[in-house]
Formats: C-alpha cells, structure tokens, sequence
C-alpha cells in the first residue's frame, strides 16, 4: 500500500450552502426565523444565524458519540470572526447545534454600514483559518 499524505489543522471552517455546492447562497436565516434570500433579506444591523463546521475542538468537550445538547453547547476553543461585505460583523454566538453533531451555528449582527445586496460576501474564521470564499447572503 502506498503511503497516503493527511494534513491536520486545528480547524477547517466551511459554511453549508442551500445547494450543497460550497459556492451561493449561504443556510443562513434572519432574526425573525425565515431563511435568508434574495426575496427575504436581512436589515443592517439585524442578526443572522449561519451555519458551518470545522470550529475544531469546543469546551467543554463531548465524549465521544455524545451529542451536542442545550445544557453542554462547546464553542471553539480558537478565536472566531465573521466579516460580511468585507466589514467585520459583531459575534454574537459561535458554537455547537443542539442535536445536529458536528454542525456549528453562528450569530452575527449584519453591519450597519455595510452596503446592501442580493449577493453580499461572508466569510468567518477560527484561529488562523477561513471558511470558503464565494459564500454569500442577502441584505437590504
């Protein structure tokens, strides 16, 4: 058997696309439950919820096979930002997803001064890592 080369990284972030492209429109949803889209954007200033994995190890941790509950929700243990049309938006939660193991939700608030549009970039970033480019959401 030929050796076979593993790169390990303390994350990998990458946020769920609707498509399930990695590229687009981004699962995201507006502070008042409905999806976000060209024809339900966000207001500035509102916040969203993201959804992504690669955080890399959360406190407290899991024991294996354990799911992620509402009293043991871990959050990364590595620093986490969000930009949205290249302005750094306000972290308001980053952590795991009740009962969706390996999934991880990330509130943020759309920055006010950001400049709005159907297809507006967002990123975020654990430690020294960034998510996928070409992912975006809708703000109005």
């Amino acid at each position: 058997m030929d050796p076979v080369e593993v790169k390990i990284a303390p994350s990998s972030p990458g946020i769920f696309t609707m498509d399930l492209s990695g590229k687009g429109q981004a699962v995201a949803f507006n502070v008042n439950g409905n999806q976000n889209s060209a024809q339900n954007p966000a207001d500035r200033g509102s916040v969203i919820a993201l959804f992504a994995t690669g955080e890399g190890l959360g406190e407290p941790a899991l024991k294996t096979g354990e799911l992620p509950s509402t009293v043991r929700l871990p959050q990364p243990v590595q620093p986490v930002t969000v930009e949205i049309g290249g302005l750094r938006a306000e972290l308001v939660y980053a952590g795991a997803t009740p009962g969706l193991p390996g999934a991880m939700q990330i509130r943020v608030r759309v920055p006010e001064a950001l400049e709005p549009g159907a297809n507006v970039p967002v990123t975020f970033t654990v430690g020294t890592q960034t998510s996928q480019s070409g992912i975006t959401i809708s703000v109005r």
